[in-house]
């Protein structure tokens, strides 16, 4: 697999509707919608779908050492979670990736928000925040298919906020995608913007 960070212009993945409508609370066969309202919805994920330019980054580094609940890599990075260093007690290597869904879909959220457009802006929240999700569901996906072929596999994958992975391995991981080159940048508080971007590492065996 590739041993340098690869960056992906334009991913071609479409959002499946029924992720945006559950991440908005729709629950399929229980919420009803009228046929007009489930018409300016579609038509508003329609407007999001276009407003999101994917882009992803994706490395493979290997492990150097497990010791309790950190996890170095050969580029020196440290991932500090027992979490994860459960979840990688078989793996190699790790997979490090990120998704964007650009800025546009946030540019246009704000707006609606701003111009009290809430119902249109909860919208366009939700699309943005699928689609990025969504990026990381292909790489995964692509890579799993390529793997398989050399009889190797890839774990569940884990962003940095959950469990007891801290945010601040959203720096960590940032780094070594150098993922200013696909447009996203980092705080001091370690937020990603565009904000609807996403990072995850995932293990490999």
């Amino acid at each position: 697999m590739a041993d340098k960070t690869v960056y992906l212009e334009r991913i071609n993945a479409k959002v499946p509707v029924d992720n945006i409508l559950y991440r908005m609370g729709y629950k399929k066969g229980k919420t009803v919608l009228p046929p007009a309202q489930q018409k300016k919805i579609y038509d508003a994920i329609a407007m999001g779908e276009m407003l999101c330019d994917i882009k992803g980054a994706y490395l493979f580094l290997k492990i150097t050492s497990k010791n309790g609940g950190n996890v170095r890599l050969e580029n020196n990075a440290l991932i500090e979670s027992s979490f994860v260093a459960d979840l990688f007690r078989s793996s190699s290597e790790v997979l490090l990736m990120a998704s964007t869904a650009g800025k546009a879909i946030v540019e246009r959220r704000d707006l609606e928000m701003k111009a009290g457009n809430n119902s249109l802006g909860v919208i366009l929240d939700a699309v943005g925040s699928e689609t990025a999700d969504t990026g990381l569901d292909w790489m995964q996906e692509f890579l799993e298919a390529q793997l398989a072929k050399k009889g190797r596999a890839i774990t569940r994958r884990f962003s940095p906020g959950y469990g007891d992975l801290k945010i601040e391995c959203q720096k960590t991981i940032y780094d070594s995608l150098e993922l200013a080159k696909i447009g996203i940048s980092i705080s001091d508080r370690f937020l990603l913007t565009p904000e609807k971007s996403v990072i995850a590492v995932a293990g490999v065996s």
